[in-house]
């Protein structure tokens, strides 16, 4: 008897970034707050909305990510800073 192994569906991270373009949940941004790829964020400043195409860290440690913007493009933004003045 032969045993077929059962391939579990993974998406990609294409398709996830996707998916959360077609929610219609949009966050103002905050450089206090924490993004996951394909999170919408809105830009009081800019006054524009984009999506969080990638995250990672700076060589010092500093969060980073990169959104596309409907109206500026591409724009490298910092987050969970904290912005708190002692």
């Amino acid at each position: 008897m032969v045993e077929k192994k059962r391939k579990r569906a993974t998406k990609t991270k294409e398709v996830i970034l996707e998916e959360k373009k077609a929610s219609e949940e949009v966050t103002d941004y905050e450089p206090s707050k924490v993004y996951e790829d394909g999170d919408k964020i809105f830009h009081k400043i800019w006054n524009d909305t984009g999506v969080v195409l990638e995250t990672g860290e700076t060589e010092d440690g500093i969060k980073k990510m990169v959104v596309e913007f409907e109206e500026t493009g591409k724009r490298r933004l910092v987050m969970d800073v904290d912005t708190k003045a002692e």
